[in-house]
């Protein structure tokens, strides 16, 4: 896709900002401390009761190249969609306001990669630092290029290996020119986003630097929290999964169709999930329906759990 607008900078971070005050200070000096220059930063304020709002206005003043939104309270995948309007570098960056970049050095490395590989749609980046693992930083992965049946039967592979939407930075004229949204109102959003994002390209880059920090332990962060509305939100983004991949060559769609499968499998194998559906005879039949999607899977082990969870219920 050729690039029809000029870009001023080269990357546009959005930094959705709610109630961590605490944190935000970290975050944004681990954008401003980087050697890197040619940059903005979107700080977007979804409505934060705290000291946020003043506190973004004070950055804002004091670097030009940060930008503040102060809109209501709508949630993650709204803030996200606000920077994303705002924004006019060439690629987009996210960056959760509790974690922050590794290193200075983090967006040179990226804007480098990105350069050597001759501006793709999308580079994704495996390598962060999670707070509660010290070992989650990989030496195995290297800088390339993927088909994209190859990267996704790599992520398929690796379950665990990390998608969410700060792995991934994205070209604005792609989002745009496909009018690619983060989902309102659900949780888990990164899910379904990793799957709308990949739906129209062809390949994807690897960068393999360290670039993030993760603080995964926060108290009252949505990760750490499990209830009715986490089950039902899962449930939906593994159908609506299947549901967007259809008009893919079959081997793409059986692809995403295992990624859906993974998602159902991680409820059937969690007994607090179980233990959510089972008060709820809506959700109970939820899940047992989007089971099916285990038959429909590439893993053999999908197919044993379908089996497995239907002869429990015997």
């Amino acid at each position: 896709m050729a690039e029809n607008r000029k870009c001023k900078n080269f990357f546009s971070i959005i930094i959705p900002v709610y109630k961590v005050e605490k944190y935000l200070s970290k975050c944004v000096e681990s954008v401003v401390s980087q050697n890197f220059e040619d940059w903005e930063a979107i700080l977007v304020d979804d409505g934060s009761p705290d000291n946020c709002p003043a506190l973004c206005d004070d950055y804002a003043k004091k670097d030009k190249r940060i930008k503040v939104i102060h809109k209501p309270n709508g949630g993650l995948s709204d803030a996200r969609n606000a920077g994303i309007a705002t924004a006019n570098g060439k690629y987009i960056l996210f960056l959760d306001s509790d974690d922050y970049l590794y290193s200075d050095t983090v967006l040179a490395e990226i804007s480098n990669s990105l350069k050597n590989a001759n501006f793709p749609e999308i580079c994704y980046l495996p390598n962060e630092y999670w707070s509660s693992s010290p070992n989650s930083v990989s030496s195995k992965y290297k800088e390339e290029t993927l088909p994209l049946e190859k990267f996704l039967k790599r992520v398929i592979k690796n379950y665990y290996l990390h998608t969410a939407g700060q792995q991934f930075v994205l070209r604005l004229d792609y989002l745009k020119e496909n009018g690619l949204r983060f989902k309102k109102g659900i949780l888990h959003e990164d899910e379904l986003w990793f799957s709308q994002i990949l739906m129209q390209v062809k390949k994807v880059h690897i960068c393999p630097c360290v670039f993030y920090f993760y603080v995964d332990n926060r108290d009252g962060s949505i990760i750490n929290s499990a209830k009715e509305k986490n089950v039902k939100d899962k449930l939906y983004i593994a159908n609506k999964i299947v549901f967007i991949s259809k008009s893919l060559p079959r081997k793409l769609h059986r692809l995403f169709i295992t990624r859906a499968a993974q998602i159902v499998s991680g409820l059937v194998q969690s007994k607090k999930a179980l233990e959510i559906t089972s008060n709820s005879e809506e959700l109970k039949n939820e899940l047992r329906s989007s089971e099916s999607l285990l038959l429909k899977s590439t893993k053999m082990k999908h197919k044993i759990l379908y089996l497995y969870a239907k002869l429990k219920r015997i």
